[in-house]
């Protein structure tokens, strides 16, 4: 062995040579770090932050690269770090996550290592505040639209016009109200009102309830459907925009479909009664019988008596 210090080398740069080495060819600098002359494991040195070295053997920090821009990089980097989704750094040699900036509002950062915020613009029936990710991340709600790009809250996003429904992120009011339906400004498609009962409509893109069409006398309207919904039942009449029609009164009946007034209702005949809403007279039990011809139900017939 060696007798004298003095016949030790330094250890060469680009190497760290530790205690009693004998050679070090297998002795690189590591990524991220960069060894002068004569260094040794303790005196390793790291690429500064906002700077990295993906090689090994580097020898001084000239060699650690400047970070670029989209990135950071911590000291002693072996690498970038790129910025996330929904951020952007316009520098180079950014240092922490820190440096990378909440995408501007109406635009969106849709990749990893941005620096140009504005390559991506907010979609058209959307809305993108700082630090949006993608362009359709935040769509108008319902009942709104928005047919421009860049919008940058939801009160860019406009009231759906009456006589139309807007679900979210619509971009153009172009679904009509249905027939049967009326649509008040701030419709969605979910939130339609139906036409009350007693009317009905044919007609798309209605505005209010009073553009339904009162329903046709002698027939019936439940309401919400695009036509009549038939003809007035039996027992029943129907001036025009009856919903279900009106029970013949007690005393009548309704053998026919179609009726519009209460007087087409027929008075029920002699030894004959009937109840409210009857389609037929009933004729009397055995052993009574009906004295007039308005008798309304069993109650008031007189019983036969023996002779």
């Amino acid at each position: 062995g060696a007798s004298s210090i003095s016949v030790c080398e330094y250890c060469p740069p680009g190497h760290y040579c530790p205690q009693n080495t004998s050679h070090y060819l297998d002795k690189l600098c590591d990524w991220g770090a960069y060894c002068p002359t004569g260094a040794h494991f303790s005196s390793v040195r790291r690429c500064p932050a906002g700077t990295y070295n993906d090689r090994s053997g580097m020898k001084s920090a000239a060699d650690c690269k400047n970070c670029t821009a989209g990135s950071y990089c911590p000291e002693g980097s072996a690498g970038v770090s790129r910025c996330p989704v929904g951020t952007y750094n316009p520098y180079i040699r950014g240092v922490s996550e820190s440096n990378c900036r909440p995408c501007e509002q109406g635009f969106a950062c849709n990749a990893i290592e941005m620096w140009d915020p504005h390559v991506t613009p907010c979609a058209a029936g959307h809305y993108c505040p700082s630090g949006t990710s993608y362009p359709t991340d935040n769509p108008c709600p319902e009942g709104t639209y928005n047919s421009f790009t860049n919008a940058t809250s939801v009160n860019d996003c406009v009231e759906c016009p009456a006589g139309y429904a807007c679900d979210s992120g619509t971009t153009l009011p172009t679904t009509e109200c249905s027939a049967g339906y009326y649509c008040e400004a701030g419709t969605s498609p979910s939130t339609m009102e139906s036409c009350p009962a007693g009317t009905y409509s044919s007609s798309t893109r209605l505005e209010a309830s009073s553009d339904c069409t009162s329903c046709n006398a002698s027939f019936f309207c439940s309401g919400g459907e695009t036509t009549v919904s038939g003809s007035c039942p039996l027992g029943r009449y129907c001036p025009e925009g009856s919903s279900s029609g009106e029970l013949c009164p007690a005393g009548t009946y309704g053998a026919t479909t179609g009726l519009i007034y209460m007087h087409e209702c027929t008075s029920c005949p002699t030894g004959s009664f009937c109840k409210e809403g009857a389609s037929n007279p009933t004729l009397c039990p055995a052993g009574s019988f009906a004295p007039n011809r308005e008798n309304k139900d069993v109650g008031p017939l007189t019983t036969c008596t023996s002779e």
